[in-house]
């Protein structure tokens, strides 16, 4: 009895030594924070290196890493590369030419480093149609995504940490249904000549340019600390839609109108919070501006106004930007009587709002990127999100796995919060995140896929030499009863 306690003992310490050694290798595989602009969490080992390529037609699908048959039922499937700077110059580093096969690039990672600023594209896309970018991170000083005479584009749920344009569709170009949405920017969206335009749920560090756009809508997006105006919009037709954004800190004006020959402009429910110059500018445009919250706006030297500013009326008699809220109970300044931020001449401002416009919280966004959850082993969950009122809002998140869900308590808006999770069982989940103001109000839902895989085995080489000395010296089997 002795000799067998001894024996379980020493097994048992064999054990607890392997299982440490175990958890420190899991450790190991858990992604590391990689620091940019605004940092996210992802794990380059995840991804495939792989050399850059470019698609040309139909028959250029034929890769052995790509999957699918391009129907819209089974796209092709690009996923989970990693294309680094390369010797080759002016070229794609995902290139799709002529090809109107349904396609999906998701989960890779694009990554240079090289700040010789010779023309990359990392994905560039011409005379194709429906395509779409989804989940992916771009890290470098080029261009991020390059469209010409396309149509049907998704990009969405990306990261973008460029230095120069993100966006930059080509001149003399016709793109259509062109959508942009749910993706964090360190740099300028810039748009040419486009038929049917969403920008949706962005989070910009820059502005976003416009140029010939028919029919537009912007909303519900986040632009921060533009270095010129938030939106730059020249020559935009048909209808137009610029609702529930929140515009803080331009070094010029919050939106830049000029030559939008539409009378279908709508310029409603937008916060434009301490831009240098004005919350709006308008040139030879007619936008309705209604049930905003313009304040705490700077001055351009020859105006003498900050809220709505006409620079050039055109044959345009008055602009209605009647029910905004300028900051002050007493309406706005400038051509107005009140305190609030200012107003030009022929803008039509009376009735104004006594209090500002409760604007529904934007969707959170997600910071970071996992491709391969295991099973059994915590993850951060770290997600950011923007009140267009500056208050305070809590999370509620929804695992897809039948846990209860889980609400988190109040943050300050833009405050980068963290929560930890654990999915016991493989499966293919969905996460559902929103957030929720102190009124109320709910954001619309972030949908995160969460494929989670078995972990693999945890038996360690301590394991093995406890199974080998079992099967090696069969009086421990006698003596444990084995």
């Amino acid at each position: 009895m002795k000799k067998k306690s001894i024996c379980i003992g020493i097994l048992t310490i064999l054990m607890l030594v392997g299982m440490n050694f175990s958890t420190a290798e899991t450790i190991k595989n858990i992604p590391v924070e990689k620091t940019s602009n605004f940092s996210i969490i992802y794990n380059e080992s995840e991804y495939t290196l792989h050399d850059p390529f470019t698609i040309l037609y139909d028959a250029g699908f034929n890769l052995p890493f790509i999957k699918g048959s391009g129907t819209s039922s089974d796209p092709y499937i690009i996923e989970g590369l990693l294309i680094k700077e390369r010797a080759k110059r002016n070229g794609f580093m995902i290139g799709l030419l002529g090809t109107n096969k349904h396609v999906i690039i998701k989960n890779n990672l694009f990554f240079l480093n090289d700040n010789n600023h010779n023309v990359y594209d990392e994905i560039g896309i011409h005379s194709s149609k429906n395509v779409r970018i989804e989940n992916n991170i771009f890290i470098g000083p080029e261009i991020g995504i390059t469209l010409s005479e396309s149509s049907n584009i998704i990009i969405k749920n990306n990261y973008f940490n460029i230095n120069e344009r993100i966006f930059m569709f080509r001149q003399e170009s016709i793109l259509k249904n062109i959508e942009i949405s749910d993706n964090i920017l360190t740099d300028h969206i810039n748009l040419y000549g486009v038929e049917q335009c969403l920008i949706k749920n962005n989070l910009l560090f820059d502005r976003i340019i416009l140029n010939e756009i028919t029919n537009l809508q912007i909303l519900h997006n986040v632009i921060l600390s533009s270095p010129s105006q938030g939106i730059d919009s020249d020559t935009i037709f048909g209808d137009v839609k610029i609702k529930s954004n929140l515009i803080k800190n331009s070094i010029s004006s919050g939106i830049k109108i000029y030559s939008c020959s539409t009378d279908n402009m709508i310029i409603k429910n937008n916060s434009l919070i301490s831009n240098g110059f004005a919350g709006i500018l308008s040139s030879y445009s007619n936008p309705k501006i209604n049930f905003n919250n313009i304040v705490g706006n700077g001055y351009l030297e020859d105006f003498h106004t900050n809220g709505v500013c006409i620079y050039n009326h055109g044959d345009i008699d008055y602009i209605d930007a009647r029910n905004n809220w300028w900051g002050s109970v007493d309406g706005p300044s400038g051509e107005g009587s009140g305190s609030g931020d200012g107003v030009d001449e022929d803008i039509l401002f009376d009735p104004w709002l006594s209090s500002p416009v409760n604007i529904v919280p934007c969707k959170p966004w997600k910071l970071f990127f996992y491709n391969n959850i295991k099973a059994g082993q915590e993850y951060e969950y770290k997600f950011v999100a923007y009140d267009p009122n500056d208050e305070p809002i809590k999370y509620k998140i929804n695992w897809g796995d039948g846990s209860p869900i889980f609400t988190s308590n109040f943050y300050p808006s833009s405050e980068k919060v963290s929560f930890k999770k654990t999915f016991d069982s493989k499966g293919d989940y969905l996460i559902k995140v929103k957030v929720i103001d102190e009124f109320g109000k709910e954001s619309e839902t972030l949908e995160i896929g969460a494929p989670v895989k078995k972990s693999k085995s945890t038996i360690t080489p301590f394991t093995n030499l406890l199974l080998k000395l079992i099967e090696d010296f069969p009086f421990l089997q006698r003596l444990l009863n084995l």
